[in-house]
């Protein structure tokens, strides 16, 4: 699992963005979830192919048993 803090989240669009341990910004998306990472939270994260791009996926808010699970979203290879 990879490790970071969230930078931002936008409500309207859905998505977020992670700052991980390597200073890189990852993308994460919140569907369906009730728990939103807030700004500065930190998370742990896996990275997958989400909506056709790269993003981190099952985001864990550090020190928190709920985890965004986001496996509904991507797309099944026959």
């Amino acid at each position: 699992m990879r490790k970071g803090q969230v930078l931002a989240y936008n409500k309207t669009a859905g998505v977020g963005l992670i700052n991980d341990t390597n200073d890189e910004r990852i993308k994460f998306y919140a569907e369906g979830t009730d728990q939103i990472p807030a700004r500065g939270d930190e998370v742990s994260f896996k990275i997958g192919l989400l909506k056709g791009h790269l993003a981190a996926i099952e985001v864990s808010i550090i020190n928190s048993p709920i985890t965004i699970n986001t496996s509904h979203l991507i797309p099944k290879i026959s």
